[in-house]
């Protein structure tokens, strides 16, 4: 059988690529995803003649290669600038900085005091403390800080709270010292098992004058930690308030079964009964399985990337999938750096197999029926909320006969499917407009205060 073999382009700078792909970390050229319109004599300028009178900072993980944590950022970003114009200037503050100022073309302030050393022992209580006070004075630069969804709530596998998390506690004091908005939108949690996470928990979410949650489990999770309601509201993920009418083309149907497939670096579990290592093994050889059986039922693979994290398992899968090709022949792999190209890349699907949370999302803001390959709570509570659960699979034990069974079964329904998709997309855009109304009211009421 001959498999189905194309060119790889990149769907964000049309660049054909032949051989194997490089990571997205190397010396490409990237255009920001937004520019900074100039005010006063440097970004976020204040005197003389500038117009801006409010600074907000955002806070997360931007420019580490995560296209979802990218595009909730620029669509925060977005609407500020919608809303506000120049009054406003952005900033952010998050790991990876000189690379989210160039992707994002705004001021990056490092989220630590120095994001490349990593200490032992006693030093590195001592640089925990440093990032503490850097952290307490980044923040306390802003008129209102705010947190543009992402999974920053998201425990460590062995149920402790992470880094992000703790910065998300600095962050909260800094707000409660200075008396300062600190809002989130869109917030993503995971499920809270230990004292520490939901200690820290507690902590990071005591100083927001607003919190939103992008689903039901993470805004119980928090509550149920912080043993308190008051400014908390269930929304929906911020990436699905991006514009309707901006939204890629949907491409003509060309005839042929094509199907999109995004794999994941997967996080440091092990299923039962196996070691890490064994579980990465069985997620590989299980998708290179499921991708085997639809090269014979006569699909066009199309590989998707929605995280530079998962370049190296996407080859793996790849590099074991049995072909009659001729050697060195492999199957396509699309190169994307941003939300809009990752959703380029999928709408020319006919259906979407994919493990990460934003490669599901994506799918289903461009009406592509998707199977999901579970590796987390938040996939699983995506397609609660997309009335798909039918098709969502556990990633650490999937079989895959039923998976190709779902794909077939998910093309032969993609009409009903897409209009689904269509109504519940539309209602969650209406949900996050609703939500950004309250916080674009705080940063009205910020702006009339004239806080600095």
């Amino acid at each position: 059988m001959a498999a189905a073999v194309a060119t790889c382009v990149s769907a964000d700078l049309g660049t054909l690529v032949t051989g194997p792909i490089a990571s997205q970390s190397s010396s490409k050229v990237v255009p920001p995803l937004l520019a900074e319109p100039a005010v006063g004599s440097e970004i976020g300028a204040r005197g003389g003649n500038s117009p801006v009178r409010l600074r907000v900072g955002l806070v997360g993980e931007f420019g580490v290669g995560n296209i979802g944590n990218n595009a909730s950022a620029a669509e925060v970003i977005r609407r500020i600038r919608l809303d506000f114009g120049d009054r406003v200037v952005v900033e952010l503050i998050s790991r990876g900085a000189e690379r989210a100022e160039q992707l994002f073309g705004v001021r990056a302030l490092p989220m630590k005091s120095d994001e490349h050393v990593q200490d032992r022992g006693f030093a590195r209580l001592t640089r925990q403390i440093k990032d503490a006070v850097h952290l307490l004075r980044a923040a306390g630069r802003y008129d209102v800080v705010i947190v543009p969804g992402t999974g920053l709530l998201e425990a460590e596998v062995s149920g402790g709270s992470t880094g992000i998390m703790n910065a998300l506690a600095v962050v909260s004091l800094a707000a409660m010292v200075t008396h300062r908005p600190l809002i989130w939108i869109g917030v993503g949690s995971g499920r809270l098992r230990t004292v520490s996470a939901r200690f820290v928990t507690r902590v990071a979410a005591k100083g927001a004058r607003r919190r939103s949650y992008r689903d039901s489990l993470s805004m119980t999770e928090v509550v149920g930690s912080t043993r308190q309601t008051s400014g908390d509201v269930l929304s929906r993920d911020v990436v699905f308030g991006r514009p309707i009418n901006d939204r890629v083309e949907l491409p003509v149907a060309t005839g042929d079964f094509v199907v999109a497939v995004g794999a994941i670096d997967l996080p440091k579990r092990a299923a039962r009964g196996l070691s890490m290592e064994a579980t990465r093994a069985r997620y590989v050889t299980n998708l290179a399985r499921v991708c085997d059986l639809l090269l014979e039922e006569g699909a066009h693979l199309r590989f998707v990337l929605g995280d530079e994290a998962d370049l190296a398992i996407t080859e793996q899968v790849r590099s074991e999938i049995w072909s009659t090709a001729d050697a060195g022949a492999r199957q396509p792999l699309v190169e994307t750096h941003s939300f809009d190209g990752l959703e380029r890349a999928i709408a020319g699907a006919d259906v979407v197999l994919a493990s990460r949370y934003h490669t599901i999302l994506a799918a289903s803001l461009v009406y592509r029926p998707v199977i999901a390959l579970s590796h987390s709570p938040k996939d699983d509570q995506l397609m609660l909320q997309l009335r798909a659960t039918e098709y969502c699979f556990g990633a650490f034990d999937f079989d895959p006969d039923l998976v190709v069974s779902a794909v077939k079964s998910a093309r032969i329904g993609h009409e009903l499917i897409s209009a689904q998709f269509e109504e519940i997309c539309t209602a969650h855009h209406d949900i996050v407009e609703n939500d950004w109304l309250v916080v674009r009211t705080i940063l009205e009421d910020a702006l009339s205060r004239g806080l600095r």
